[in-house]
C-alpha cells in the first residue's frame, strides 16, 4: 500500500467555502486558471503553485494535504495456452477471479457460434476452479481439452493475463482491503491476430511486455476510469495503412518492420494454410494479369526473406 498526499480536494472545499471562482482564486494567487484547475483535478502538484494557492488561503500547504492510500499491483504475467494443461498455469497465478471474451473479427455466422459455444464449454466453470482442489482441477482440465484442441484447430487461440494486485472490495463504506487480489483474463483470438491500442500496434505475444500493459489497460478501463480504444486486426497483411499512420508498430513485436515480416514465405503459408508453390502460383498469375499490384522486386524480396 502507498502512502500518497493530494491537495486537489481541500483545494476545491476551501474555495468553494469563501465562494471563489477558480478564475478568481487564481487572480489571486498570482496563477493561471487552467492550473488551480489541473490542481483540483490532481493532475499536477507543482510546489510553487500549491505555495501561491496556500498564500492566497492564509493557510500553510500541509493544511490542504491529504493522506490517500493507493493500492498496489503487482507485474502482470501472461501466456498463450497452447494446450488444456497451460490452464492449470494460469489459475495457478490467478485464481480469484476471471474474465473470458471473444476478441474476433466478424465472420461466418457458423463459425462465430461455434466458437462461442466452444469457449462458453471451456470457461463456463473456471470461476468454481482452485489450485489446491487438485482433482477436480484435473476433471475439469480432462473435460476442456477437446475444445481447447477444435479452437486451435479452426484456426483461434487463448491467450492470458494474470493481475495480482492490492485493492479494497466490498459496499462503499464496508470494504475490506485484499493484499494479493488474483484477477485472469481469457481472450479467444485470432492465432495470428494484432491490436493497436495506446499508439502501437502488437502481437498478442507474452513475450512483449509493453503489449500487455496495453491490452490490459484497456481490459481494466472500466474499473480505472480510463477510456482505450481498441482495434483489432486479423493478420499482419489486415492492417491497413490509415491505420499505420497515426500509430507505430512494436519493435518488440515487429523486430523486422511490418513489410519484412508479413512478405515471408513462412509467414503467408502459416495465414493461408497454402504451400509455397501455390503462393508462387498466385503471385505469377496475379503479375499477369495485374503487373502493377506485384513488382518483380517484391517477389524476389519475399522469396529471400526469412522468418524472423
Amino acid at each position: 500500500m502507498i502512502k500518497e498526499f493530494r491537495y486537489g480536494k481541500r483545494v476545491r472545499e476551501e474555495r468553494k467555502r469563501r465562494g471563489w471562482t477558480q478564475e478568481h482564486l487564481a487572480t489571486v494567487a498570482g496563477i493561471a486558471p487552467r492550473t488551480v484547475a489541473r490542481i483540483e483535478k490532481d493532475e499536477v502538484q507543482g510546489l510553487e503553485s500549491l505555495m501561491a494557492i496556500a498564500g492566497a488561503f492564509g493557510v500553510e500547504i500541509k493544511d490542504m494535504s491529504q493522506t490517500v492510500q493507493i493500492a498496489e499491483s503487482k507485474p502482470l504475467r501472461s501466456l498463450m495456452v497452447r494446450r488444456a494443461e497451460d490452464l492449470r498455469v494460469c489459475l495457478n497465478r490467478a485464481h480469484d477471479s476471471g474474465l473470458h471474451r471473444t476478441l474476433i473479427l466478424p465472420m461466418r455466422r457458423d463459425i462465430e457460434e461455434r466458437v462461442e459455444e466452444l469457449t462458453e464449454a471451456i470457461f463456463s466453470d473456471i470461476q468454481y476452479m482452485s489450485p489446491d482442489e487438485t482433482d477436480i482441477l484435473n476433471s475439469w482440465i480432462a473435460s476442456v481439452r477437446d475444445s481447447v484442441e477444435e479452437l486451435q484447430a479452426r484456426g483461434f487461440a487463448i491467450f492470458t493475463i494474470q493481475d495480482c494486485r492490492e485493492g479494497f472490495i466490498g459496499e462503499p463504506g464496508r470494504k475490506k482491503f485484499i493484499e494479493n487480489w488474483t484477477t485472469g483474463y481469457y481472450l479467444v483470438i485470432l492465432e495470428h491476430s494484432c491490436f493497436s491500442v495506446g499508439g502501437a500496434i502488437h502481437r498478442f505475444s507474452e513475450a512483449c511486455g509493453d503489449g500487455v500493459v496495453a491490452l490490459h489497460g484497456w481490459l481494466r478501463q472500466e474499473q480505472d476510469g480510463t477510456e482505450l480504444i481498441l482495434r483489432l486486426f486479423a493478420n499482419e497483411l489486415m492492417i491497413n495503412s490509415a491505420e499505420t499512420a497515426s500509430v507505430e508498430f512494436c519493435q518488440a513485436c515487429f523486430p523486422n518492420g511490418p513489410t519484412g515480416e508479413c512478405l515471408t514465405e513462412d509467414y503467408l503459408q502459416k495465414i493461408t494454410g497454402i504451400s509455397k508453390q501455390q503462393i508462387e502460383s498466385l503471385l505469377h498469375s496475379l503479375s499477369e494479369r495485374k503487373p502493377h499490384l506485384v513488382r518483380p522486386e517484391q517477389r524476389l524480396r519475399m522469396r529471400s526473406c526469412t522468418p524472423s
